[in-house]
């Protein structure tokens, strides 16, 4: 690496999912991007290849090589997507290796989201240091080179998938996909068949979203129906691939949301959690019935377990830990500071967990406060970090000041205001807001630790004893 503090990352990838424009931007971007700019364990630029030949409609190799040499990446990381234009064209020998690797020193990993793509994976293993696949453990077993493989889990960004302990109004949910006009009418079979026996049987399911679908949701509006999602269903089976299983991003955006995780049973999932443990498992459709009806009416067993699942993906299983696990694979240094950081935060959630067991049908106050605080602290102190404007070491909020934002964060997850400043009374940090928290009507004025004046309350004293909404609300 350089003289960088930090090792600086270049992307390469599709800017569009599906490389169509209309479909929206590439789940990479808040996936992979947004959770290492999330992480604050590196830099990065990126280089979107569709957008350049849909500008320049001809190979970009040249222009991927100049940015190299512009930016000095210490690695490439690259979203390949196979396309008979925009991608099957370019030369991989001689700019992947001949002038990349080879000349230029800089390691290139392939991101693999689906193992649809192991023959391509393995038809790229010449041009790459690294292929990570995070659905499915059997590239590992059927590659004719395994040691160039490493399996991790779906990244996601603890900014958008967290549970700010809203009132849980949804019982049961799938988000996601249910049918396609564009492919094979048996895709996603799988999916309307559970949720057709499930509604046969008098249980109603929530089902929304999916970025190809007519019910399209931003990410924010997709992670908020976790946050309020009592049981989150997930099916596990590949789309068109009945035989086999995937581990799904969707089985830590709902854990890191708080909901109870449920889908069939399978050996993928199981490499991470702990079946019935972590999440709950079901084996056919009597006993995916049963389950739905037992933790509806247990609510104490399902909040037990769902806070489980929660304390082990936010300790082991978040953006922050792929990518220290992926760096250490590489040799990457990264600061220790940050490390230890992430440590004491998975310390803090489990002493939090273990200390304050659950009680029947809601979260005992001891465990909602303690929760609360770490939830809340969590977000102001990556909204702090960004921002730079406070001086607070480690950048972590003191605890009074959690409770009084907590309140705060329920309005504007309920009532969709949009913050417009925090970090600055002056408004230095409007910009960076726009970027952590989604743009709704309304507005609030800023939060930070400044002390106020004889016209304005002081927050330090005020927010131990009053809605911090009310006192810095705009009129």
């Amino acid at each position: 690496m350089s003289e960088r503090k930090k090792p600086h990352v270049l992307f390469v990838q599709d800017k569009w999912c599906d490389f169509d424009p209309n479909v929206g931007p590439s789940p990479s971007e808040h996936k992979i991007i947004g959770t290492l700019a999330s992480s604050g364990l590196a830099t990065y630029d990126r280089f979107y290849f569709d957008q350049f030949w849909y500008k320049h409609h001809f190979s970009w190799g040249a222009a991927l090589v100049k940015q190299c040499l512009d930016f000095k990446p210490d690695l490439i990381v690259l979203g390949w997507t196979y396309h008979k234009e925009i991608t099957s064209q370019i030369p991989k020998e001689e700019i992947f290796n001949g002038i990349i690797r080879e000349k230029m020193g800089i390691p290139i990993v392939a991101l693999w989201y689906d193992t649809a793509h192991r023959p391509a994976g393995d038809r790229l293993l010449p041009y790459v240091d690294l292929n990570v696949v995070v659905d499915s453990s059997s590239s590992l077993t059927t590659s004719r080179q395994p040691e160039k493989y490493l399996h991790l889990w779906s990244p996601e960004d603890t900014k958008i998938y967290y549970n700010p302990l809203l009132e849980r109004d949804i019982d049961l949910s799938f988000v996601g996909t249910v049918h396609r006009k564009d492919i094979d009418e048996n895709i996603y079979k799988d999916r309307r068949k559970g949720i057709d026996v499930l509604r046969k049987a008098g249980i109603e399911v929530y089902q929304v979203g999916g970025q190809r679908s007519d019910q399209q949701l931003s990410v924010e509006e997709y992670a908020q129906v976790f946050m309020r999602s009592k049981i989150s269903l997930n099916f596990p089976r590949s789309p068109g691939r009945v035989n086999l299983f995937q581990c799904k991003g969707r089985v830590f955006e709902a854990t890191l949301c708080g909901s109870l995780l449920l889908e069939e049973e399978n050996p993928e999932t199981a490499k991470w959690l702990e079946p019935n443990v972590d999440y709950v498992t079901y084996k056919n459709e009597t006993d995916l019935i049963e389950k739905v009806k037992y933790y509806l009416e247990h609510d104490d067993e399902r909040i037990e377990i769902a806070t489980r699942g929660y304390e082990k993906a936010r300790s082991k299983y978040t953006g922050f830990t792929f990518w220290l696990a992926l760096f250490e694979r590489l040799g990457i240094k990264v600061e220790d500071s940050l490390v230890s950081q992430n440590k004491l935060l998975e310390s803090q959630t489990s002493q939090i967990l273990e200390n304050h067991p659950q009680k029947a049908n809601s979260l005992s106050e001891p465990l909602e406060a303690s929760l609360r605080w770490n939830s809340v602290s969590e977000l102001f102190s990556q909204i702090l970090h960004q921002t730079d404007l406070l001086n607070i070491k480690g950048h972590n909020l003191p605890k009074p000041y959690c409770f009084a934002l907590e309140s705060l964060l329920r309005k504007i997850s309920k009532k969709q205001m949009k913050v417009l400043e925090i970090g600055s009374w002056k408004g230095m940090a409007t910009a960076v807001m726009g970027g952590v928290l989604s743009e709704y009507e309304g507005t609030l004025f800023a939060i930070d630790t400044w002390k106020g004046s004889s016209s304005v309350p002081s927050m330090e004293k005020e927010a131990m004893y009053n809605d911090i909404f009310d006192i810095f609300i705009q009129k």
